[in-house]
């Protein structure tokens, strides 16, 4: 049990430790692995001018040098969109934050209420994607893994569509009478709903696969989407295709091909030559062996459909249905990817250097550098106080049912101004408490610091049992901490405490 309590007070002791001791550290965003640094200038009410851009990890449309605009956006700061963004190191930062810094009189300083960077989605240039989904009856109770897929890429195209210039369409296909088509839809806030309830709504009770017949439908409707959209910001027309198995029904009437070798060699050609907007079609294969598909036909199966995929990169094959939510996940990563943008907002009333920064700091210590021997001075002192404590508490005892009471004595020295180390005592009706005392932070400063200790405590009906405790003291002089005794008796106290040592200076 010693060994125990021993080890639970070490660990806590050194982590707060390295905590308060990092937060001491001086920091400079220009030793961070990845950030986008500029100097803004203020051109108007709400207009303002990011000037000499420079990039470490992070690169842009705006060369290092250059210069972005800046608007005033709905929370009054000023946003600067840093589109097509890659990473070297190579990193995913999705949509999590980016530190904000300004510089102030040579002094860096960061605080999230000033502007904060977010990585978010293109928003203005447009591109189509079709969804075709097997909804035949081979896949039964697998059938729900597939509509949660496809909600999974739904949502992850709706984080790159804030403003609806993605559009896309749904075909659920099993019998060419039960094939269902959405039509293209803005994907904007109230479409993917629709969308989502479209997949949601849909069932496998048909054993039928016209999946060819589908994809030519897609494209031809994705063809006429595109007619109204401006080639020069046109990003592209993707396709998801999922199937369980093999086609067995799709006719094109209208090109008078009834065979499937033939219809299955026009599709291919489709998919490979057609150009939107000069733009050849994207297309992806996910893929998985259904119940009506044999073991011997799975490499039958994978020679006529990978060719249907833009690349073998985009043809994903699924050995088990409990992977298609994870295949489906990938897929929709890869083409959310193509829209990373950063969008990176600021201070509405700063001028001079601003920074925005992602990863963790590199502290390097500055190379030595050859001087004069300077003539003595006198050392330095820093001003440090006492903690000298007193605090009260209130417990309950849990084998003897009942609530105890207890005044302490807490008393540490400050080693340095973030380690002090002493002792407390307790007491109270019928136990006394006493151990080492150690404080952990810059309290000194009016600063946040941990407070906890560990010793004895003597009942005197129940014998000697071990105590740990350790909590925080705040700015403004108080402090808590959590008291847990253990051994021949179990109890727990919360003890509220005010440090007069504020009246005391040590050197």
């Amino acid at each position: 049990m010693k060994k125990i309590f021993l080890f639970i007070i070490i660990t806590i002791t050194f982590s707060i430790y390295n905590v308060f001791a990092q937060s001491d550290k001086e920091q400079n965003p220009l030793n961070y692995p990845y950030y986008i640094y500029g100097e803004q200038e203020i051109t108007g009410a709400k207009t303002s001018k990011l000037n000499n851009i420079d990039y470490k990890g992070f690169a842009s449309e705006i060369p290092s040098g250059g210069s972005l605009s800046g608007e005033l956006d709905e929370e009054e700061k000023f946003k600067y969109i840093f589109k097509d963004v890659t990473t070297n190191p190579k990193i995913n930062i999705g949509n999590n934050r980016l530190q904000y810094w300004r510089q102030i009189e040579g002094t860096w300083i960061t605080d999230i209420e000033s502007g904060s960077g977010i990585s978010s989605y293109r928003t203005d240039n447009p591109s189509t994607f079709l969804l075709v989904l097997d909804c035949s009856n081979s896949l039964g109770d697998d059938f729900l893994k597939v509509k949660e897929g496809a909600k999974t890429i739904i949502n992850g195209l709706a984080r790159a569509s804030l403003n609806g210039n993605i559009k896309v369409n749904i075909i659920c296909f099993s019998s060419k009478a039960k094939t269902q088509i959405l039509g293209f839809k803005p994907l904007t806030p109230e479409n993917k709903g629709i969308l989502l309830n479209f997949i949601e709504r849909q069932t496998n009770d048909v054993n039928a696969t016209t999946m060819y017949s589908a994809i030519n439908q897609g494209i031809d409707l994705q063809i006429k989407t595109a007619q109204n959209i401006n080639a020069k910001n046109y990003e592209g027309s993707h396709i998801i295709i999922f199937t369980d198995g093999l086609d067995n029904g799709s006719r094109i009437e209208e090109k008078q091909l009834y065979a499937k070798k033939d219809v299955y060699n026009f599709v291919k050609e489709k998919i490979h030559t057609t150009k939107i907007k000069g733009e050849n079609l994207n297309s992806w294969m996910i893929v998985m062996q259904g119940t009506d598909i044999q073991d011997s036909q799975i490499d039958m199966m994978k020679a006529e459909l990978k060719p249907l995929a833009s690349s073998s990169s985009q043809f994903i094959w699924c050995d088990d249905p409990s992977e298609l939510g994870e295949k489906f996940s990938y897929v929709a990563k890869q083409l959310t990817l193509r829209w990373e943008n950063l969008n990176c907002t600021s201070a509405l009333n700063h001028e001079g250097p601003v920074c925005w920064t992602y990863g963790t700091p590199k502290i390097e210590a500055p190379a030595p550098t050859p001087a004069p021997t300077p003539a003595p001075t006198p050392k330095p002192t820093i001003d440090k106080h006492l903690l000298l404590g007193l605090n009260y508490g209130l417990g309950f005892c849990i084998p003897l049912g009942h609530f105890k009471t207890g005044i302490g004595i807490d008393f540490a020295y400050p080693i340095s101004k973030s380690f002090g180390l002493g002792t407390y005592l307790s007491g109270g009706y019928s136990f006394v408490q006493w151990g080492l005392l150690t404080t952990i932070g810059n309290y000194h400063d009016k600063k946040t610091a941990f407070v906890g200790g560990l010793g004895l405590d003597a009942c005197f009906q129940d014998g000697i049992s071990f105590d740990i405790r350790g909590g925080v003291m705040i700015k403004k002089g108080f402090y808590f901490m959590l008291d847990l005794s253990a051994g021949q008796n179990v109890a727990m106290t919360f003890n509220v405490g005010y440090n007069f040592g504020s009246l005391f200076s040590v050197r």
